[in-house]
């Protein structure tokens, strides 16, 4: 699978965007790449109307 936003921020890697051959070369690792981790969800500031 190639894809085009691929998260990883090493842009110089040759696995850039292919997911399948990231996932493959790091298997044994237990480091979760930047395709599987879950996105942190930004503060966000509710406006008062008082």
């Amino acid at each position: 699978m190639v894809k085009e936003d691929c998260p990883c921020k090493k842009k110089s890697c040759e696995r850039h965007g292919n997911c399948d051959a990231c996932k493959a070369y790091h298997a044994e690792s237990k480091r979760k790449r930047p395709c599987e981790r879950k996105k942190k969800a930004f503060l966000s500031i509710k406006h008062r109307t008082d």
